[in-house]
């Protein structure tokens, strides 16, 4: 029988394709120990290994793999053995790894301040020095060496009888008084009753020379009295009480730390360690307390004591004059003579006189004669001279000179000779005629009224006076051209004499609504009108301090009409003259 021939083709075949299987498995083999070797790697870089072996299974061969860096032996292809540890050296135990902490600390400042005030009360030293103590009783004048003083005051130490109060007379020759300045000048305006411990105290002098004081005190105390007599030098102010309080700012800065661990692994032993950074956040609350005990008690004390100079009428000897009383110097002078008597128009309490907004000049009224012309005339203090500015009809009068706010001009009320013309007229100071005559006719009683209730003169270029038609006076203002006339008080009593506060926010005047007249002050709209002066006589011709806070005011409180002084609340009342005056003008 004849063999078939080999098939040199499907030889070649077969061994092409078991060469290709042989080039996969050598791929796979290759793939598989990199993939192990880079597995390793990366179990190193993360830290991580398992504590416990993991068994693989491949192909059928069970073989383990420990996770410790030892080398355990492989059982030979094809058996079933298992695979034995070594048993001369047991395995290596797992060893902790060692953790190294770094922490990073990133501070937050937080700055609360604690406000600590601590008063610091500076006691001050008594600037009162005492003169001396005395024994006084009816009738008691003390002397002592003069003292430059800035006040005086009195204390009562002892005395009194059982109910340890004494009562002081004020007024009348003998009354309790100071004398400053080679004059008495009273205590109070009232009599006083005071207790054991009690103290008067004069107003401001300014820097006056005091030598003696008056006493006189009430009969049925019947006993001598102890008073303690100080005085306040003229270059001390009075004591005012102060609390100083220093503030000490503390400051408490608070930091938060936080810490980042980081974990550095032993190269003995890789294990899987897991940190958590807990971050503390403490949240303090500084409540800052402020702690302030200083009591200081305040006296509401009196304004500031009066300056410049007042003006005022006086019938010397049956001759009518003007002296002025200086309130810094505490002197008064003689200025001018303004005739035989005071004849102003309807013998009204109208002003007689007015200083001039620089006080250079003071304008007045004259009367040559009872009955006959009176004369609107200027003193010039500068050049030390008189000069007469205008003149009324025999028979007929002039009243309430008032400077315009330039003082160039004075305005004036005039009454003609019949009797019946009553006009607000002006006149150049320096003489020159005015709408080529010698006057400026303002206003007349077109209505039948009299301007016999007073004139002033704002700064702010309004006219503020008083005038009746058919019944008592009232209050008005009126535009510097005569137009624009305002009733401000429009009641039944009679108010009269009205004079601006030196800023135009006030008027006061004098009124009867009370029963008998006294001063009141108001609003410029006449709102607010409020009695100031609190007499049990006549209050009357009211005149502004150069401040505002002072007014002057003729009075019959004492049994003569003489000048006085009081603050805008009716306090402070102290008389200035003992002899007689009326009409104060009180200078700029």
């Amino acid at each position: 029988m004849k063999q078939s021939p080999s098939n040199p083709r499907g030889l070649n075949q077969r061994v092409v394709a078991l060469i290709i299987v042989l080039v996969f498995v050598l791929i796979g083999i290759c793939l598989f120990a990199f993939i192990y070797t880079q597995l390793g790697q990366l179990q190193k870089i993360l830290g991580v290994v398992s504590s416990s072996p993991t068994a693989i299974l491949v192909t059928g061969v069970e073989s383990i793999t420990p996770s410790s860096a030892a080398t355990l032996p492989v059982p030979p292809l094809g058996t079933n053995a298992p695979a034995q540890l070594p048993t001369s050296a047991p395995p290596a135990p797992l060893t902790s790894p060692t953790k190294t902490l770094t922490p990073s600390l990133t501070p937050t400042f937080t700055r609360t301040p604690t406000l600590t005030r601590t008063p610091s009360m500076t006691p001050t030293p008594d600037p009162w020095v005492l003169i001396g103590q005395y024994k006084v009783g009816a009738n008691t004048e003390i002397a002592f060496n003069p003292v430059n003083a800035h006040r005086i005051k009195f204390q009562v130490a002892s005395g009194g009888g059982d109910d340890k109060t004494i009562s002081f007379y004020c007024c009348g020759a003998s009354g309790a008084a100071w004398f400053v300045n080679e004059a008495w000048i009273p205590v109070s305006d009232k009599s006083l009753t005071l207790r054991v411990g009690d103290a008067r105290e004069t107003y401001e002098f300014g820097n006056a020379t005091v030598s003696r004081m008056r006493f006189n005190i009430g009969a049925n105390d019947n006993e001598q009295v102890d008073v303690r007599v100080s005085y306040l030098p003229a270059t001390v102010a009075a004591p005012t009480p102060s609390a100083t309080a220093s503030i000490t700012s503390t400051t408490t800065t608070t930091a938060t730390v936080i810490a980042t661990p980081t974990a550095t692994p032993a190269p003995t032993a890789t294990a899987a360690v897991t940190v958590t950074a807990v971050v503390v956040t403490a949240t303090v609350t500084i409540t800052p307390t402020a702690t302030l005990t200083a009591t200081a008690t305040l006296t509401p004390t009196k304004p500031v004591a009066p300056k410049g100079s007042i003006a005022y009428h006086k019938n010397d000897n049956g001759i009518d004059r003007v002296f002025v009383y200086n309130l810094e110097s505490i002197t008064t002078t003689p200025l001018i003579d303004i005739g035989p008597v005071m004849d102003l128009a309807m013998s009204t309490n109208a002003p007689f006189g007015a200083w001039s907004p620089d006080n250079s000049k003071f304008a007045y009224i004259s009367a040559v004669s009872p009955g006959g012309s009176n004369v609107l005339r200027v003193v010039d203090f500068i050049n030390n001279s008189t000069r007469p500015l205008f003149a009324s009809d025999a028979g007929g009068g002039l009243s309430s000179p008032t400077w315009s706010p330039d003082g160039k001009q004075i305005a004036f009320v005039r009454l003609a000779s019949n009797q019946r013309l009553w006009a607000i007229d002006v006149v150049n100071v320096d003489g020159t005629s005015c709408n080529g005559k010698g006057f400026c006719e303002v206003t007349t009683n077109t209505i039948g009224e009299q301007f016999r209730g007073g004139l002033n003169w704002s700064k702010q270029g309004l006219y503020v006076l008083a005038f009746n038609s058919t019944g008592a006076n009232d209050v008005y203002t009126m535009f510097g051209d005569g137009n624009g006339r305002v009733n401000l008080t429009n009641h039944a009593a009679d108010d009269s004499t009205p004079v601006w506060s030196p800023d135009g926010k006030l008027i006061a005047f004098t009124s009867n609504r009370d029963g008998h007249p006294q001063i009141y002050v108001m609003n410029v709209d006449g709102s607010g009108a409020r009695r100031v002066s609190q007499g049990d006589t006549a209050d009357f011709s009211p005149s502004w301090s150069p401040d505002g806070n002072w007014l002057a005011f003729a009075s019959f409180r004492d049994g003569s009409t003489d000048i006085y002084i009081m603050d805008l609340q009716g306090g402070n009342v102290t008389r200035i003259t003992k002899t007689g005056g009326d009409h104060p003008v009180w200078s700029h």
